[in-house]
């Protein structure tokens, strides 16, 4: 059922990608989209991810955000979870462009909408043991960690429209106005973790030996 919801998904995504003018992304949703709908039996097997073509999950929320609507402040709807000001104004669009809601009659359209919100609750329940084990305040780092993630869905880690030096301002935090010197993260070997390493700094010529 996740694989069959999954699909009808792929045409939404497929159309946000065209308004997002996003070619190779809408090819590849619309292509799974049609793919996994005649091989797949109607979207039951993910023949399409078997084959190697990548989903882009994309949205009204993601499509207002791309053309520079901004989020607005960050909410906590009943039984759908974290949100913005932004993405909950485009849900009557997200719900009108799921296929399944234009389902007859309306009793099936109703059982297959509360297993589809089951399955997807059931695939956030790893992630909701995670969060009540490590976060000492569940709200903000559900907020911070939500915003964070959604920024980077709209603006494809920073290659989207209206970006602008939006991958500098890590670098910029940390070492001011330097940061365009600064060198991309590298990995210590004693360790194996990343850090930044620092710009290079200005080194004072060391003088030449004075001959007697």
């Amino acid at each position: 059922m996740h694989n069959f919801f999954g699909n009808l998904t792929d045409a939404w995504s497929g159309f946000n990608d065209i308004l997002q003018g996003k070619a190779d992304h809408a090819a590849d949703d619309l292509g799974s989209f049609v793919i996994n709908s005649t091989f797949g039996v109607l979207g039951l097997v993910d023949v399409a991810g078997m084959s190697g073509v990548p989903k882009h999950k994309e949205d009204l929320g993601q499509t207002l955000g791309y053309w520079g609507v901004p989020s607005g402040p960050f909410l906590e709807l009943p039984l759908l979870g974290p949100s913005t000001l932004r993405d909950t104004v485009a849900l009557p669009g997200d719900w009108y462009g799921d296929i399944w809601t234009h389902k007859d009659p309306t009793r099936w359209r109703n059982i297959g909408t509360v297993v589809k919100y089951v399955d997807a609750r059931a695939n956030l329940l790893d992630a909701s043991d995670l969060v009540q084990g490590a976060a000492l305040d569940e709200y903000e780092f559900i907020r911070d960690g939500y915003l964070q993630r959604r920024e980077g869905q709209v603006h494809d880690n920073g290659q989207s429209k209206g970006v602008s030096d939006s991958g500098k301002l890590d670098m910029k935090s940390a070492y001011g106005d330097d940061a365009d010197n600064a060198t991309a993260p590298k990995t210590t070997p004693e360790n194996g973790t990343t850090a930044p390493v620092p710009p290079a700094q200005s080194m004072p010529a060391t003088p030449a030996p004075v001959s007697k």
